[in-house]
């Protein structure tokens, strides 16, 4: 016991005033009674007693028998046969509490008491209130064992649900489920841990919460209401530097919740830091062997694809098959409160044949659309709705079959989620395909602008319509959209045909060209797109 208290000692701790630590260091309960356990406790046994002045929120000691020859102490217990021996104005009793066993006296009181109006006789109260301590005192003593003796956070909850008597937990800061006790005990509709989509809507309806925002990093207990959960419940965080890594938790049910618990869950959530800070996780990124595997391939360049291929192989996961990736954007709260995990895990149990993980500040996943017969289609359908209502932003690769490929489905879903969040900020999804042109453009565009690299005769048009007020680039776009139709062309410029013709001999010949070459038509349908694409730009400087 000495050694592991040393080692608690050298523990870098983030409060010196942490109760637990000081608790551990010193071996010992401080045996204190928050004033409204003890009312609880007391009332029980006695409940005609009266109360004055009585002080919820102090800290009482074990009880002694008042003589008016006792040395007075504050926040003490003293147990009295009667207020009469009492004189108040020889002292202040204000931060003690005296509790008499008898009925109401006449005589004034400006002190805290209790009148129990019991026949019991002095004694046996004193012995009843010795023997709430002496349970507390015994809770205590177990958890410290199981601290310092290396125990779990569950079996902290296991000898401390028959104190509470309602459902407790312990949730990670992602919302994950810790630990346990008494939760299969709840109605089937208040039980959102254990069924992932539930849990989903929960995390996700938390995060919009105002209040829970607000007291995400709250150093004292709080209540948070009914509204999402069907259930209120009492909180307490747990902090590491600050920010919260896991809460403890106490559900309304089956009984009321009360000021006692907030004092009594603050006291064990002490243990439970210590013990989560002992614990030791494991990394997820090497807990399972597909999320290893592709986190190396993601993450070195020079990776052998080879030996990367008789992985996957060996894991069922074949070359012949066909895969999708996705990436997804992650909030800023998901990114504080590291609850990509829990959308990893999420994903995972709604398509087994797939891998999630988080990749530097994103959600990488990859699908065996052959494993799980599905096409790529069905999986975005899905995953809409919880895209959506996450807040998240995704971005699709292409399909493709086999191995050596997927580090480029990779850079094609994170390509389509950055040019379509560029190009579409208002849509939740994007695909590869959709912004493949774009992409091109981007890409021929990165060291040169697009004036410098477009058909060299149309900044030449482009220069005549604005000195002479003609439209020839808008003329010869017409006309390649339309697929070289003149009809339709002079159609949808509302001008004669042949008005539309001889326009365009005066365009071919500034052009050099007859337009009669699939290059000369594709360099010109090119450069038009790389001039809207410059116009762009422009506007938004």
């Amino acid at each position: 016991m000495k050694s592991a208290r040393t080692a608690i000692r050298k523990m870098p701790w983030t409060q010196p005033g942490l109760p637990g630590l000081f608790l551990l260091l010193k071996g010992g309960f401080p045996l204190k009674l928050n004033g409204a356990l003890f009312l609880q406790l007391i009332k029980k046994h006695y409940p005609d007693m009266v109360s004055f002045d009585f002080p919820t929120r102090a800290e009482l000691t074990r009880p002694l028998f008042w003589d008016k020859n006792l040395s007075f102490s504050s926040n003490r217990l003293y147990v009295a046969c009667d207020s009469e021996t009492i004189d108040a104005d020889q002292e202040d009793f204000s931060g003690c509490l005296f509790v008499f066993p008898g009925a109401v006296s006449e005589k004034e009181r400006n002190y805290p008491c209790l009148f129990l109006q019991s026949q019991e006789p002095v004694t046996g109260v004193f012995n009843r209130i010795q023997g709430f301590f002496d349970i507390y005192d015994k809770w205590e003593q177990d958890l410290t064992k199981i601290s310092l003796g290396g125990g779990s956070v569950q079996e902290l909850l296991n000898i401390s649900h028959p104190l509470f008597g309602n459902p407790l937990c312990v949730l990670g800061a992602d919302f994950s489920l810790i630990a346990s006790v008494g939760m299969q005990s709840l109605p089937q509709e208040y039980q959102i841990f254990n069924d992932s989509a539930k849990k989903i809507d929960y995390m996700n309806s938390m995060k919009q919460d105002r209040y829970f925002n607000s007291v995400q990093d709250a150093k004292d207990p709080f209540i948070f209401p009914s509204h999402i959960t069907g259930l209120r419940s009492w909180n307490v965080n747990i902090l590491r530097f600050g920010h919260t890594t896991h809460r403890l938790m106490m559900l309304e049910y089956p009984r009321q919740l009360n000021a006692a618990d907030a004092y009594l869950l603050q006291f064990l959530a002490s243990f439970m830091e210590y013990v989560l800070f002992q614990e030791s996780v494991p990394s997820t990124s090497g807990e399972k062997a597909l999320h290893s595997i592709f986190i190396h391939l993601l993450s070195d360049k020079a990776a052998d694809y080879i030996k990367i291929s008789q992985q996957l192989s060996a894991l069922n996961w074949d070359p012949e098959h066909q895969y999708l990736a996705l990436v997804l954007r992650i909030s800023l709260f998901d990114q504080k409160n590291l609850t990509a995990n829990t959308i990893c895990s999420y994903i995972e149990n709604l398509f087994p044949s797939s891998c999630s993980f988080q990749f530097k500040e994103e959600i990488v996943t990859f699908f065996n659309l052959t494993l799980l017969n599905l096409t790529e289609d069905e999986i975005s359908q899905e995953l809409t709705c919880f895209i959506r209502d996450g807040f998240l932003k995704a971005g699709y690769s292409r399909a493709m079959k086999g191995h050596m490929n997927l580090r480029r489905q990779y850079i094609q879903a994170g390509i389509a989620l950055d040019l379509g969040t560029r190009q579409k900020p208002y849509l939740w999804i994007h695909r590869f395909n959709q912004v493949a042109l774009s992409y091109i453009l981007d890409e021929s565009a990165r060291r040169l602008p697009g004036y410098m690299l477009c058909h060299e005769k149309l900044l030449v048009l482009k220069e005549m319509d604005e000195t002479q007020n003609t439209e020839y680039l808008h003329t010869l776009q017409t006309y390649l959209n339309n697929h070289l139709n003149a009809v339709q062309s002079a159609k949808d410029l509302f001008i004669h045909r042949s008005t539309f013709l001889y326009r365009m001999d005066k365009i071919k010949h500034i052009l050099e060209c007859d337009l009669d070459n699939p290059d000369d038509i594709l360099y010109l349908m090119f450069s038009f797109k790389l001039l809207e694409m410059e116009n762009s730009r422009q506007e938004i400087l």
